[in-house]
């Protein structure tokens, strides 16, 4: 692998760190501009859609950025600026000499832009920009670094919170039921009862025949158990959590959802699937204690505006969306919030919770509504038209029978509000463009701009339908990092068309990136333009960019926000906290090696700065069986992975990385080898003809 290190010139720089968006001394003209105490520090404003160095200082000083990984600029399209035209007031803030990424495909790049108090006014070459500067402009060399637009999350799940517990240390999030249950007891010797044991299981427990409340209860009759799988989609509980969440023995499957029984009887065996699970989460977040909540989400917050978001699509959490709007609203938001609705009951069914119509106050808006209509490929509860391969005679299953499908359809066009579904097999999206083909087709639906979350198994003609109907797709591509998975549960075949990308582009559908997952944008554009699992489909790294701020489906807040107003785009200014640490290219090798916020802000200084790093890291991710266990695994749990799964996987890449090099140590000796006779031979050959030159020329 490379072993240049790029930008070591500028290596042992200290990150700074960030600050929080303090009130400050503003001007008349950037009411986001930190004061010129702040200078040389780094913050984030609370309204920011921009990210970069702090702007205040004596007017028309030149001064050169800290050399930030990246600067993020509004989340609106830069590209509805690109065009440099005369602003209508002078510019007062400038940035020059730096790789302004517009989205614009006519124009993608470009050196400068110009801020007149909290829009760009113009975005262009360092000459066109310094052109629409006022005479008390301050201006920022950004001396080669990157803008990009503010990222928007168009897929995610923020909450409260689950409340006081303890949490398993279990080495990976995939562990035998043995070592849970070693765990379990463990901590039960330790926790007083009734405390909550929280832990995270996989498709390793969940397909155990002995993953069951009896197997928990056997170590843990006192403290109720809540075991989640990482995939959102399933949950083992023991007998005293279901007393705790107000289950019975018996209790009927809910709509969208099922418990799993003992087999034989309707006697619950603790495991909840789908809508089942969730009504659970929900019930267990409503007793979360308010204070706890609302830091929960500020630490959420914070965490986003370190990883340069600014705008968050909540996607359905524990709590109704009401709920979660005034949490937000609560906790100081400093983001753009756009909260879906995500009912427990049945499409049909009335809904007395999440209430109806647009609810937008202090930059949080509920609007929209999402129905999951099938569960996922690792539970093996993807509706698919075909078997899966590893269980021939399983198809999964659809959360609603087709009636409901018909009725959330029905229900977004009669209301006008947007429709957003879970559709990852390739039956629950047939069902729902079936229902919206017939309920108007594009006439109807283009303008309403229902989305499909994930998308994975939709078929090339499924796609063009979905583009003639104006759905889009928010794809989440971490869930890429699942090669040697989803080829067990599919099959090679099958595998060549899942998870589509770049083909949905190719058709004309909106595409938008969220993380549904770990929330680095940074790691979800890694795997957009990787792509581990169907290659093909990777984007280019603009086109990742794109969909990760500018391209989002639906309406996904304010428009006003996302696109030119009379005289320019909205800006807020803030800082991106830190400067990421430079480092060699070394694929997946560092890839694995950092972790947390250093891994975000490596790779988005190589992502933003280098385009050959994606494809150092296509060649290095491409073929290599251990992706999945190593890679794969370590970003389930990026945000805090345990030590001991840290360290497993570093050595697992060290062992390779020492393998590779042995190998390619002995090929080149085993060539040099090869090539040694034939450079001996030559050399005597010409010994001899020096010989017998010198001879004759004594003879003669």
């Amino acid at each position: 692998m490379p072993t240049r290190r790029p930008g070591a010139s500028r290596r042992g720089r200290r990150r700074s760190t960030p600050s929080s968006c303090a009130p400050a001394t503003r001007s008349a003209r950037c009411p986001r501009r930190p004061s010129a105490a702040s200078s040389r520090k780094r913050s984030t404003c609370a309204r920011s859609a921009c990210v970069g160095p702090a702007t205040a200082g004596p007017p028309a000083r030149r001064t050169s950025a800290m050399r930030p990984a990246f600067w993020i600029a509004p989340a609106a399209m830069l590209g509805a600026a690109a065009a440099v035209t005369p602003p209508l007031t002078a510019a007062d803030l400038i940035l020059v000499g730096g790789k302004v990424f517009t989205a614009d495909p006519a124009r993608p790049w470009a050196q400068a832009l110009a801020i007149t108090g909290d829009r760009i006014t113009a975005v262009g070459t360092t000459a066109e920009v310094r052109a629409a500067a006022g005479p008390a402009a301050r201006v920022i060399a950004l001396e080669g670094r990157v803008v990009v637009p503010g990222f928007n999350d168009a897929h995610t799940h923020v909450g409260p919170g689950l409340g006081p517990g303890v949490d398993l240390a279990a080495a990976s999030n995939d562990p035998e039921l043995a070592d849970v249950v070693r765990l379990l007891a463990s901590e039960a010797g330790k926790a007083p009862a009734g405390t909550w044991l929280r832990g995270t299981i996989g498709p390793r427990v969940l397909d155990d025949p002995g993953a069951n409340r009896q197997t928990l209860d056997a170590v843990t009759p006192n403290h109720p158990v809540l075991l989640t799988a990482w995939s959102g989609h399933g949950a083992l509980l023991n007998t005293a959590a279901l007393r705790a969440l107000g289950v019975s023995d018996e209790e009927p499957d809910p709509p969208g959802g099922f418990f799993a029984r003992v087999r034989g009887t309707s006697r619950l065996n603790g495991i909840a699937h789908e809508y089942a699970r969730w009504r659970l989460e929900r019930r267990l977040a409503e007793q979360v204690p308010h204070a706890d909540a609302v830091a929960s989400i500020r630490r959420y917050i914070d965490q986003a505006l370190r990883l340069g978001i600014t705008s968050v699509q909540d996607m359905g959490s524990a709590l109704p969306a009401p709920r979660l709007a005034d949490l937000l609203r609560e906790a100081g938001a400093p983001l753009r919030w756009r909260v879906m609705r995500f009912g427990m009951e049945a499409p049909s069914a009335p809904d007395t919770v999440e209430g109806s119509g647009r609810d937008e106050k202090d930059g949080v808006v509920v609007w929209g509504r999402k129905w999951i209509l099938d569960g996922t490929p690792i539970e093996r509860l993807a509706a698919m038209s075909a078997p899966y391969a590893d269980r021939p005679a399983w198809t999964g299953r659809l959360d609603f029978p087709p009636q409901e499908v018909r009725a959330a359809v029905e229900r977004a066009r009669r209301e006008r509000e947007p429709l957003l579904v879970h559709v990852v097999g390739d039956v629950a999206p047939e069902l729902a463009l079936s229902a919206m083909e017939a309920s108007g087709g594009a006439e109807v639906w283009a303008p309403l701009r229902p989305r499909f979350e994930h998308g994975d198994g939709l078929t090339p003609s499924q796609i063009a339908r979905a583009a003639r109907l104006g759905v889009g797709v928010v794809q989440n591509p971490s869930h890429f990092a699942l090669p040697e998975l989803m080829i067990a549960r599919l099959g090679l075949e099958r595998i060549r068309t899942f998870q589509p990308l770049r083909s949905l582009l190719a058709a004309g559908v909106r595409v938008a990136l969220g993380s549904d997952g770990p929330p680095s944008p940074f790691l979800n554009i890694l795997f957009a333009t990787t792509h581990p699992t169907n290659p093909k489909e990777a984007l280019t790294l603009e086109q990742a960019v794109a969909a990760y701020t500018a391209r989002a489906p639906p309406r996904d807040l304010q428009r006003a926000h996302r696109h030119r107003r009379a005289g320019g785009l909205r800006c807020g200014h803030g800082l991106q906290g830190k400067e990421p640490p430079l480092t060699q290219q070394g694929g997946v090798f560092d890839f694995l090696r950092a972790r947390g916020e250093e891994f975000f802000t490596r790779v988005s200084n190589e992502l933003m700065s280098n385009p050959r790093f994606i494809k150092a890291m296509q060649t290095a991710m491409r073929g290599k069986e251990w992706v999945d266990q190593a890679v794969a695994q370590a970003l389930k749990t990026m945000n805090v992975p345990t030590r001991t799964e840290f360290k497993r996987a570093l050595a697992r890449i060290e062992t390779l990385e020492r393998e590779l090099a042995e190998t390619r140590r002995e090929a080149a000796g085993a060539a040099a080898h090869a090539r040694q006779p034939a450079a001996t031979a030559h050399r005597s050959a010409a010994s001899r003809r020096a010989r017998k030159k010198k001879t004759a020329s004594a003879e003669s």
